[in-house]
């Protein structure tokens, strides 16, 4: 594990980068914030955002999917219809 951060993090120095991301430690997780400090991270507060109601939300996103997909069948032609014009 502690190879591939090397060479992530080396990769991300050769391409100028100024920032490497460890990701989010819970704070309760002592071992990980430690092997992270010890490469040399600092903690960084910042906001995440979560989806509390998975289920609701994929409910969501599939009717949006659906109207999208009407929507389209209303407005693009259809491989039929294209090919008629080209006739």
């Amino acid at each position: 594990m502690e190879a591939i951060i090397a060479k992530a993090i080396a990769d991300a120095a050769n391409e100028h980068r100024t920032v490497y991301n460890f990701g989010a430690s819970p704070p309760d997780a002592a071992g990980l914030i430690r092997f992270k400090a010890k490469w040399g991270a600092q903690k960084t507060v910042y906001r995440t955002y979560h989806f509390h109601n998975l289920s609701r939300t994929a409910q969501r996103i599939d009717q949006i999917i659906s109207k999208v997909s009407r929507l389209s069948r209303l407005v693009l032609p259809r491989k039929a219809d294209a090919k008629a014009s080209k006739d």
